[in-house]
């Protein structure tokens, strides 16, 4: 498995920011191997699931979304674009979920 680190200059504020391409195959690997804890935060690669406390990504006619579900189970679309961009969108969003759970 090989991951094409980009850096990217952000406009925003002039920082340089380390970007990873993979794929969701290979997102869903790094999310195994890695085991991030995140309470009971479910991650889905691939697939749209309609249960609470569920973040994923799924491709529908060529777009990826990054989705999060309610607590009812409901899908709320969080963000869509390209693969790369999406499976690097999800990837921060459980490092950020991580980091909020180990706060507690």
């Amino acid at each position: 498995m090989i991951w094409t680190v980009i850096l990217r200059n952000n406009a925003k504020n002039g920082n340089i920011q380390e970007s990873i391409i993979m794929t969701i195959k290979e997102l869903e690997k790094k999310l195994l191997t890695e085991k991030h804890i995140i309470g009971s935060l479910q991650v889905e690669c691939g697939k749209k699931i309609e249960n609470p406390g569920i973040i994923g990504i799924f491709e529908e006619n060529g777009t990826f979304y990054v989705y999060d579900t309610n607590d009812r189970g409901c899908v709320v679309i969080l963000d869509k674009g390209n693969e790369n961009d999406m499976t690097e969108a999800l990837y921060r969003r459980v490092i950020k979920a991580e980091k909020r759970y180990l706060k507690m």
